[in-house]
């Protein structure tokens, strides 16, 4: 028999097969080896492998098209670094930055990937996908109720006449980002995102966006490139496929909008993970400084944060108000969709039928403040992140990009398409226009301000023409509106400009529209400029009129605001009086005039002078603020503080606010330096230095009775005026730290500081609490055993340091106390703990102690009994040592076998059977055990007695245990010959003949047991060749294929012959049933052949090496 014991060992090569039956397009690759073994089932999946070992693991991966291209992107979770190939087969590959683009020589490729872990937390993944370089939908698509895709527009179509509301701003350097299949435009949103239309950044192609909703993992590769803006929301994980535009835009109003929809395929399997796809919108420009490149920052937030909208903090569980899912209901979604999905597919979500991506968010806004007429840029940009799988994309609405005005303002003089008026002599021919832009509701009014600018203009509202209204509004479904300007008889010529603007300009170029009034030849000319104004250091003011064309004027006059004369021929005249006076020039020969006018300002106000009540000075304010910030202000405003009365100030004395260090009289002069009108004010800052006082009660002294005192403060001041802080050096305070009355445990003195919240001033005071807590001292004695043959003890307590006033008792729970308990000395006459207490009746405090008195009878076995392991095994007790009784001891044993009797408590060659220990102590007292010895049960295994096989079948042991096969520690099969795994219970065995295969087997426990099977192969090969085929390209039975079962290991040579003998068909050296070497009715001339009967030849090599011929026809069918 083999010696089991040279057969234990560890496998440490060991192949894990998995097999999965998901449609999706994630897995988690399980296993505790560095051997990995995995079967795909779609174009796109990524694995996952957490139980890869740290430095280098194989994999096997099967299923892959011979002969297509692959992306294969690698990596650690949670981190950027890849994994390195040491080895390969049956694949070709390159590096492209961090993908792979590898072709399959195989169904099966193997790799050997090699990595450093970092963090516990961090695990190997490899992502690969079928390319299929296809560029986006094209415009022409059919429409339905879903979403719809159409490519083939520009980044400048795209941006200018789809994204941009309104022509109310400039546009420029507008820039693609990325592979241009992720970007298009978009219809029939409504009813999915709640957007109707727009333009779209995917991370994949846009074709991937129509619904339904049939993959959970839908993506493409674009081989894009990253975004470093991207790499830093995600803590700089890698970035594959970015997507999106780029442009610069100078905005004519302070905001800049618009709106969105993020998707991605992601959800709802990878929430939590860091296959976080990302996206942004990244604006810089003046009064932004953000973290992103160059200094710009993101506005694609999660509405009322400062987060960025993104998979791992908007979904059901964070932020789910904003979530939408759109998981069909059971649909899979792999690795983790139990914890991460939770009841999310226990439902349909949302728009199945109409759009693939698994979830959704809400419609968000983005919005930045900006500075009108600046230049600033915007990045929209989505990208997949770590790898290039599973699309994400952004849906921007149409016309929602808005950063100009509501509305535009121009003019027009009827009649000659410009906005300069002619007139002889004050005749009305001129207009404004005010029209509607942007993306504004059509049903709603738009009210605006019309603006007068009196920067700009120079002609006079009321002089040359009727002033205009100060707001104007476009009706509901009305798209401009039409305001005349009426000249009047007042004006004299110009040119003069009237020039309105609104709130928000349209144009930074063209801010404003203007009309022109000039004059025919003759019309007089002039101006006119206020010098100064009326102040009070000044109360005259000069006003001066200019004539332009002295030749066209021949008086002039100045009139006041009652059109009253105060001067005639004269250019210059001072007025003592504010208000508006006209200068005005004629020309006699004409008859015409022209009036301007100039306004006359009067500043002669005082200047507001206030200053605040200021606080009070007490014992810890020691300055207060003085405040005259309530007093008029600005640029031309000083201040001058002066103090009296004993007042101080600290520091400087003109500013608005100073600072007082002493009671007095303050006084603040404020001066108009424009004007030179001054005002003055004073203040009074007065103090409050008042302290409080206490009085105390007699604390009680501390004793073993009494542990707490209290102490208690008296005053007149109610307790919520006054702030109490107690402290002690060598007490204890146990409450009312900051009260009138505190509870104290602990000798020593105790101290108050006590201020009057008013002032600030505070009073020591000190109090001391005295103690008497003597201990009186007990001893009960040594502990004592009572003896077999006389069950009585003595007990004498001895105690000290107490007065002459005190008790003693003893007490026990368990033992047993003759007579008084009240004396010192005492007779006990059993077992038990035995307490003595003592209490001084001075001061309440006391002592005890306590004394054992025990039996020494035995109570515990220390013993080891060993089962036999396997069927014929006997049983070894061992008795180790023997808690309590005295020594020696006498041991027997008592059951199956006859008595026997040990010194040294050892039973060896025992039977299976029950059993009793008898332990007797030197002083008779016996202690007792139970126990069993086991009969070990029985391995066994067998098979069936004999299997038959066709030539080249595989079959599967079919090894049956009476015991779990984890419970085997040890499998053997003889010979080993056609085994795929000669130590594994159940392996695959292909032979070519007939053998009888022997299995030995150990289990954990080191027995053995055996089994045999005879496999019995038939010699006969399986080929099947059709008699008939039907080569008509109707996708049924076209072509001639040679099966086979895996009896014939290649097809050496085909030939097919017509009935005349000519070769029509030959192939050599290819592997059966592969439809790829079959005949599909061409004949070696490139024709079809004729329909009729063909004669073949075929030349096979079986598995063992055998080389055989058949031949037969076949006949083509119409």
């Amino acid at each position: 028999m083999i010696d089991r014991r040279f057969y234990l060992f560890l496998c440490t090569n060991i192949i894990v097969f998995f097999s999965y039956n998901f449609s999706f397009g994630q897995t988690f690759i399980e296993g505790s080896s560095d051997n990995f073994f995995h079967k795909i089932n779609s174009d796109v999946d990524r694995l996952l492998l957490p139980d890869a070992p740290d430095g280098c693991f194989q994999i096997e991966i099967c299923g892959f098209d011979r002969g297509e291209t692959y992306d294969l992107i690698t990596g650690l979770t949670y981190s950027d670094q890849q994994l390195e190939i040491r080895d390969s087969r049956d694949v070709e590959w390159s590096t492209k930055g961090r993908h792979f683009e590898m072709i399959p020589e195989s169904s099966c490729i193997h790799f050997t990937f090699c990595f450093e872990r970092e963090e516990v937390r961090q695990f190997p993944f490899i992502s690969y996908n079928k390319m299929s370089f296809q560029e986006a939908a094209p415009s022409s698509l059919s429409r339905y109720q879903g979403i719809i895709d159409s490519a083939g527009f520009s980044a400048e179509e795209l941006i200018r006449d789809v994204l941009i509301g309104g022509n109310c701003f400039d546009v420029s350097n507008i820039q693609a980002i990325g592979p241009n299949p992720g970007r298009g435009r978009f219809f029939n949103g409504m009813t999915s995102i709640g957007i109707d239309e727009g333009i779209v950044f995917s991370t994949g192609n846009i074709r991937n966006i129509l619904g339904p909703n049939t993959r959970p993992n839908t993506g493409s590769n674009l081989m894009g490139d990253g975004d470093p803006d991207l790499r830093q929301l995600v803590d700089d994980q890698a970035i594959n496929d970015a997507v999106g535009i780029q442009f610069d835009f100078v905005p004519t109003a302070d905001t800049v909008r618009f709106r969105y929809v993020f998707a991605s395929e992601e959800y709802c399997e990878w929430v939590g993970d860091n296959f976080n796809d990302v996206f942004g919108f990244f604006i810089s420009g003046p009064g932004i400084d953000g973290p992103f490149t160059n200094g710009a920052e993101n506005i694609a937030l999660i509405p009322g944060t400062t987060e960025a909208v993104a998979i791992n903090n908007v979904n059901r569980e964070l932020n789910s108000q904003y979530y939408f899912d759109n998981t069909p209901e059971g649909q899979p979604q792999g690795a983790g969709d139990e914890a991460t999905c939770g009841d999310l597919l226990e439902t349909d979500g949302v728009a199945i039928e109409l759009i693939e991506f698994d979830g959704y968010t809400a419609v968000f806004e983005a919005t930045a403040v900006v500075i009108p007429c600046e230049t600033y840029t915007i990045k929209m940009v989505v990208g997949d992140v770590i790898d290039a799988n599973y699309d994400s994309a952004v849906f921007l609405e149409a016309g929602s990009f808005d950063a100009g005005a509501s509305s535009i303002l121009e003019s027009n003089v009827e009649g000659t398409g410009s906005n300069v008026i002619f007139d002889e002599c004050l005749e009305d021919q001129a207009y404004f226009v005010l029209s509607r832009i942007g993306s504004g509701n059509l049903e709603d009014s738009v009210v605006v301000n019309f603006n007068f600018s009196t920067d700009l203009s120079t002609a006079v509202p009321g002089v040359d023409f009727v002033p205009l209204p100060n707001q104007i509004v476009i009706p509901p479904f009305q798209d401009s509106v039409l305001i005349p300007v009426e000249i009047l008889d007042g004006f004299t010529g110009g040119p003069l400009r009237i020039v309105y603007e609104l709130d928000f300009l349209c144009s930074c170029t063209n801010p404003f529209a203007e009309i022109i009034l000039d004059f025919a030849p003759g019309l007089p000319r002039i101006s006119a400029e206020t010098l100064d104004f009326i102040s009070c250091e000044d109360q005259t003011a000069g006003i001066q009129g200019v004539i332009e064309e002295p030749d066209l004027v021949t008086n002039t006059e100045w009139r006041d605001s009652n059109w009253d004369l105060i001067a005639v021929d004269e250019l210059l005249v001072n007025v003592s009086q504010a208000g508006e006076y006209y200068f005005i020039g004629i020309n006699e020969i004409s008859g015409c005039a022209d009036t301007v006018s100039v306004t006359v300002e009067i500043d002669q106000d005082l200047p507001e002078v206030n200053i605040l009540e200021p606080d009070l000075l007490t014992c810890v304010v020691e300055s207060v603020v003085l405040d005259g910030s309530d007093s008029e202000s600005g640029s031309n405003i000083s201040f001058q503080w002066q103090a009296e009365d004993g007042g101080s100030v600290i520091g400087v004395d003109d500013e608005i606010v100073v600072e007082a260090g002493s009671l007095g009289l303050y006084i603040l002069t404020v001066t108009n330096e424009m004007n030179g009108c001054q005002n003055s004010m004073s203040v009074r800052v007065e103090g409050d230095f008042e302290e409080p006082v206490a009085e105390f009660n007699e604390p009680e002294e501390l004793t073993c009775l009494i542990n707490q005192s209290d102490i208690i403060a008296n005053s007149p001041t109610p307790d919520a005026d006054l702030e109490f802080d107690w402290s002690t050096t060598n007490g204890n305070i146990v409450s009312g730290l900051n009260s009138s009355e505190i509870t104290v445990d602990a000798p020593g003195v105790y101290e108050l500081e006590l201020t009057l919240s008013r002032t600030g001033c505070s009073v020591s005071f000190s109090v001391e609490v005295e103690e008497n807590v003597d201990l009186p001292n007990i001893f009960a004695g040594e502990d004592q055993l009572i003896p077999c043959d006389n069950p009585s003890v003595v007990l004498n307590a001895a105690s000290s340091n107490h007065s002459d006033n005190f008790e003693i008792n003893w007490t026990t729970s368990e033992g047993e106390i003759l007579g008084d308990h009240e004396q010192a000395q005492i007779e006990v006459v059993a077992p038990g703990i035995y307490t003595v207490r003592i209490v001084n009746l001075d001061n309440g405090c006391e002592a005890e102690d306590f004394v054992t008195v025990g039996q020494n009878l035995p109570e515990g076995i220390d013993m080891e009994v060993v089962q036999p392991i396997c069927p014929g095994d006997l049983g070894l007790l061992t008795v180790y040592s023997v808690e309590g009784g005295s020594f020696p001891y006498r041991y027997e044993l008592q059951g199956t076998q006859a008595d026997s009797i040990s010194q040294n408590g050892v039973f060896s060659q025992l039977s299976p059977g029950d059993y009793n220990l008898l332990i007797t102590d030197a002083l008779g007292c016996t202690i007792e055990r139970e126990l069993t010895i086991n009969e070990p049960s029985e391995l066994i295994v067998s098979l069936p007695e004999s299997y038959t096989l066709s030539f080249g079948q595989p079959y599967e042991m079919e090894t049956q245990l009476n015991v779990s096969d984890s419970d085997i520690s040890l499998i053997e099969w003889s010979p080993p010959t056609g085994l795929d795994c000669p130590n594994c219970l159940r392996p695959s065995v292909e032979i070519t003949e007939s053998t009888t295969y022997q299995l030995y087997v150990e289990d954990l426990r080191g027995c053995p047991a055996v089994a045999e099977i005879f496999i019995d192969v038939l010699s006969d090969p399986a080929v099947f060749i059709p008699n008939a085929f039907s080569p008509n390209d109707d996708g049924i039975n076209d072509i001639l294929i040679i099966y086979t079962n895996r009896s014939v290991a290649r097809v050496i040579e085909w030939n097919i012959f017509d009935r005349w003998g000519e070769k029509v068909f030959s192939r050599e050296n290819f592997l059966p049933n592969d439809d790829n070497y079959g005949w599909d009715g061409t004949v070696v001339n490139g024709e079809k052949a004729e329909y009729g009967v063909f004669v073949y030849v075929v030349s096979l090599e079986l598995i063992d090496g055998e080389i055989i011929q058949l031949s037969g026809d076949v006949t083509i069918l119409k």
